[in-house]
């Protein structure tokens, strides 16, 4: 499902109304009625809704839900907030309709929020997805009024006060529920925004899927039907040989575990052959936790690894894991670079990145990197916060910069690819939020990437099943504080 920022959704808009022949009033009614469609589902006709709506489209939207409800028997008030005659265009044409069909209209006034506290349901429509700042009066005390409210709040397209591509929220509509008007709006992925959306549900109002042909990049939700539609099942007549050949690099003298839970999550996402480099010292236990591992010999010193040369044969390196920060580090991570086969760069290896961004600009073969928010922010040389305010338009840059696939972390992990396109995953929850996660993500990745010809669906398929891992756990009775890595990796071979 495509996701769009405000520009896009205007474009799309535009396109739909003056080049497909679509009108505005057509394309509102749908909306309305598509709105309606799923508020009947919910509330009885009894039900007391109070509607508000603003200005513009959204407001437009508003007025077409209220007459629709009335039409069915619904006990609805429709307040609007502005003067009438500051209703324009196509919420114009429709007021003047509601006004045909002689229903009242309640206009702003004191008497306003005893009404907002006596509803069962409160339908958004005051601001849409041009809203931009801090909330103006009235508008700031008719949200701080919504949200102290006891009733249920269905928002109209996006939260009143939320920015349609932004992450920060100065004040908004805290919504129950989220009707969004034919495509997903960015900020519904973007913390804290998110949290204002509350449940959200794409509703069809007929706008064309070739009016977001002509835009520059393009953002997708990436979730169980993507994954269902791509993933590779296992031939009947393949071998260990035809299942990818893997080699993971990383551990040091002070971080055991990181790598061997690379191994392990490699091993449970179907690798066919895996070779680890690790110190001597990780060895014996990487026996036991990652039997079917094969073991290179390497160069090291003190516990940390100074060398390894990758065998031809390997189709996938991830590095990184554990590895630690030393001068040792950063010599390996620059010879595994040179060597050009499909790496993942993760953890400590992603440390001196910048140091090398000659060598991977010059790489052909596939690069993976793998960050949270404060090694992104480091890559990009900019504060944490900026990265948690800007995360599409970072990762974007970044991968398109150095022709990678970015992987950045975090609620709704963003997968961005070289040519400028983004994959959102919609699956997992905060008991991911732990320490080796990422280890076993990486893992994934290197288990498999061999077996795809496109590496964005291997990349996006391993986040999405990593994600889906933590929300099979919760359903099996684990808490999100009790999800563990370990945990992770053992259900990864029940998913399907």
């Amino acid at each position: 499902m495509e996701v769009l920022n405000q520009n896009q959704m205007y474009q799309a808009d535009q396109m739909t109304i003056e080049t497909l022949g679509i009108p505005g009033e057509t394309l509102m009614e749908n909306a309305g009625q598509a709105i309606v469609s799923e508020i009947i589902k919910d509330w009885e006709i009894d039900t007391h809704i109070v509607v508000l709506a603003g200005t513009g489209n959204n407001g437009g939207d508003g007025i077409v839900i209220a007459r629709r409800l009335l039409n069915l028997g619904y006990q609805v008030q429709l307040w609007l907030i502005p003067p009438e005659e500051k209703v324009r265009d196509a919420a114009k044409v429709h007021l003047e309709l509601y006004h045909r069909h002689q229903y009242p209209v309640f206009h702003y006034g004191e008497e306003l929020y005893p009404a907002i506290q006596q509803a069962d349901v409160i339908v958004d429509a005051l601001l849409g997805i041009g809203m931009a700042g801090e909330l103006r009066p009235p508008y700031d005390r008719i949200v701080q009024e919504v949200n102290q409210s006891k009733a249920k709040v269905v928002s109209v397209d996006i939260p009143s006060g939320v920015n349609a591509e932004q992450a920060i929220v100065f004040q908004a509509v805290r919504a129950d529920v989220t009707y969004m008007v034919q495509y997903p709006k960015q900020s519904a992925f973007l913390y804290p925004a998110a949290c204002y959306y509350g449940e959200w549900k794409v509703v069809d109002i007929g706008i064309p899927p070739q009016t977001t042909d002509s835009l520059e990049y393009h953002k997708y939700t990436w979730g169980e039907k993507e994954y269902q539609s791509t993933k590779i099942e296992r031939s009947p007549n393949s071998h260990k040989g035809s299942n990818g050949k893997g080699l993971i690099i990383g551990g040091s003298s002070h971080m055991i575990g990181a790598p061997i839970l690379a191994a392990q999550a490699c091993i449970a996402s179907g690798i066919g052959l895996l070779s680890c480099a690790f110190p001597n010292h990780i060895r014996p236990v990487a026996a036991q936790k990652a039997t079917e591992a094969t073991f290179l010999p390497c160069k090291e010193q003190d516990g940390n690894l100074v060398q390894v040369e990758i065998p031809d044969s390997i189709q996938v390196v991830a590095i990184g894991m554990g590895l630690g920060r030393t001068e040792q580090t950063r010599q390996l991570v620059k010879n595994i670079l040179v060597q050009d086969k499909p790496t993942i760069i993760d953890a400590d290896a992603l440390f001196y990145l910048n140091e090398m961004w000659g060598i991977v600009d010059n790489r052909s073969s596939v690069t993976v990197v793998t960050p949270h928010m404060g090694e992104m922010a480091r890559l990009c040389g900019v504060p944490i916060e900026e990265i948690q305010k800007n995360r599409f338009a970072v990762s974007r840059k970044l991968a398109m910069q150095h022709g990678i696939f970015v992987v950045l972390k975090g609620p709704y992990t963003i997968v961005a690819t070289p040519s400028g396109n983004q994959y959102i995953n919609t699956s997992g929850n905060a008991g991911l939020a732990k320490g080796g996660s990422g280890d076993v993500l990486s893992g994934m990745i290197a288990g498999l990437l061999p077996r795809y010809q496109n590496p964005q669906e291997a990349i996006s398929n391993a986040v999405y099943l990593h994600g889906l891992a933590s929300e099979k756990l919760v359903e099996k009775g684990y808490s999100l504080d009790g999800i563990s890595a370990e945990k992770l990796i053992e259900i990864l071979p029940f998913l399907s």
